[in-house]
């Protein structure tokens, strides 16, 4: 399979203004604040380099369903090819319910769970409703993302809502080579 992978860029940005109604003398005090952080990665299977991508959108996740993604030759891409991370540098799991209760649960996965990303196995992330969660690690001097092989390769989204339907939209960037 040769896909390239061109103009990657993962971007994230918190703008907020905070004023402290307390302090009147002689106006109160204001904290305008601004972190912006982009990553950029280039084609390829090293630091700072992504191969490949995966990507599923609107995925209907039924109530206290599991949806167990496996980045070891489990998953097809969108051109029909079965893919097999070695590596992965950002992982964006969005849950699109803006209102209501369905809440997903990222990690613990019960076999071959892929535990790099996190302190220990069965370790998980709780998303509410309208939440987005992002992780990136694009590789430096020491690491080159995070691991996955086989028998530590199984990413598990639960659906811990009993009675509603949450709906996930997911994307993986990494490196098959």
């Amino acid at each position: 399979m040769a896909i390239t992978l061109s103009g990657t860029v993962i971007r994230a940005s918190v703008a907020t203004r905070a004023t402290n109604i307390e302090t009147t003398e002689p106006s109160p005090a204001v904290l305008n604040l601004m972190k912006a952080v982009e990553l950029t990665l280039a084609d390829g299977g090293a630091a700072g380099q992504a191969d490949h991508v995966w990507a599923r959108w609107d995925t209907a996740l039924a109530a206290g369903a599991n949806w167990d993604i496996d980045f070891d030759g489990g998953e097809v891409n969108v051109f029909g090819d079965a893919i097999s991370f070695t590596e992965i540098k950002v992982i964006l799991i969005v849950n699109n319910d803006a209102t209501g209760d369905p809440e997903i649960e990222i990690g613990g996965a019960p076999a071959n769970e892929f535990v790099s990303w996190v302190g220990a196995a069965l370790d998980t992330v709780v998303l509410p409703a309208g939440g987005l969660f992002l992780l990136a690690c694009p590789g430096n001097a020491t690491t080159n993302g995070y691991v996955t092989a086989a028998g530590t390769d199984t990413l598990r989204i639960h659906n811990n809502d009993g009675a509603d339907a949450a709906n996930v939209d997911v994307v993986i960037l990494g490196c098959i080579a």
